[in-house]
């Protein structure tokens, strides 16, 4: 399933009424003993929050999702609403352990865990075509075979690229198959919105792929050598395939924080600290929230109805004539906006402010109007 399929049931989620409960779990079970040490942390979590007056139908619910986690995953994420649980997600990788109850689902561990977990594809590349593996976020991977001397694209059975060796093939145009790998490339990267590509085959193909790709697909390509005789088996590389997509990751993250940067500097399309981003988002000029990974706890207000709509004082809101406000952490109501109005989201480091936002909160903005955003 793609991430942003997921981030349209969160849109929808956050529509909903409230109040929530959000839990993020580590449900890795990397001993005989696991199963219990899960059910023990969740216990300890449960506990803590004995004194905040959640209702005991919606613990009820966690405890049935947790129950067998270990099962389905290494993470859990799930979220109830009044009695009713209303989203559950099992990570193929670890999550943090966090309970929160308030007006909004706390999500921004989450997105913390999506953005370090992006679909992407490994592109093996030789004579006469290639291969493309999609590895979804969630741990799924589908093959999709090139065939430049049959001039024929075929979808191989899923299953895992552990399950998938190359086939020898007869000598082609190099250049011929490797344009058509890339528009098939550019096909579905565009169509699956990946961010990232790792390429690893013939070097002269290699090549060959970089020069018909579009600009923007070419600004996302990772290229990655390894011995010949280990490209024939992807399972052999793997280890190497994870530590160059973690370095994309790094590498988009960066330039978001780049990008920002030069913006800021040129006092031009950047919102710089909380207050600042709050007006961007109420004006819908924001692009890419850029937001610190270990959130903001104090109180923000927010629009029951209209999503676009924070402030950090009542008054700013009640001043445009929005009177169904309600309070939660500043992080959620930030994540909120974000989702109501489309915009990215860009979980950073802490970070000083001649590297960062203000405060750990900023934006980079779709447009600039004339005096909407306070400098």
């Amino acid at each position: 399933m793609r991430a942003d399929v997921d981030i349209e049931r969160l849109q929808r989620l956050e529509e909903g009424p409230g109040p929530f409960l959000s839990l993020t779990l580590e449900t890795r079970a990397d001993s005989e003993r696991a199963p219990q040490r899960i059910a023990t942390r969740w216990r300890d979590l449960r506990r803590q929050k004995a004194s905040q007056q959640i209702p005991e139908k919606a613990l009820l619910l966690l405890d049935d999702v947790v129950d067998g986690a270990h099962r389905q995953g290494r993470g859990l994420v799930a979220v109830t609403s009044g009695e009713d649980l209303i989203y559950r997600r099992h990570l193929p990788d670890a999550i943090g352990d966090d309970l929160r109850a308030g007006s909004l689902p706390h999500l921004l561990p989450f997105f913390d865990w999506l953005q370090h977990h992006p679909a992407y594809a490994v592109v093996v590349v030789d004579r006469t075509g290639g291969e493309i593996h999609v590895v979804g976020s969630w741990g799924e991977e589908e093959t999709i075979e090139i065939e430049g001397e049959h001039d024929e694209i075929r979808k191989v059975n899923a299953g895992g690229w552990s399950q998938r060796r190359f086939q020898n093939r007869a000598e082609d145009s190099w250049e011929q198959n490797a344009e058509e790998v890339a528009e098939r490339l550019t096909q579905i990267m565009r169509g699956e919105a990946l961010k990232l590509a790792v390429i690893l085959g013939d070097v002269r193909a290699r090549s060959f792929l970089r020069e018909h790709a579009p600009s923007d697909i070419g600004a996302s390509l990772f290229e990655l050598d390894v011995d010949p005789h280990y490209r024939d088996d992807l399972e052999n590389v793997r280890g190497e395939i994870e530590v160059a997509v973690a370095g994309l990751i790094a590498r988009k993250v960066d330039s978001t924080l780049e990008r920002f940067l030069e913006e800021r500097g040129q006092e031009d399309l950047a919102a710089d600290g909380l207050e600042t981003t709050l007006a961007a988002f109420r004006m819908a000029q924001v692009e890419t929230l850029l937001v610190r990974s270990s959130g903001l706890e104090e109180p923000a207000w927010f629009s029951s109805s209209d999503m676009s709509q924070g402030a950090t004082r009542r008054e700013t809101l009640e001043e445009s004539g929005i009177t169904d406000l309600a309070q939660a952490s500043t992080d959620e109501v930030l994540v909120r906006l974000a989702l109501g109005t489309g915009a990215a989201v860009c979980v950073i480091p802490e970070l000083g402010e001649d590297h960062g936002p203000a405060g750990g909160v900023g934006a980079i903005l779709r447009y600039r109007s004339e005096g909407s955003v306070p400098a």
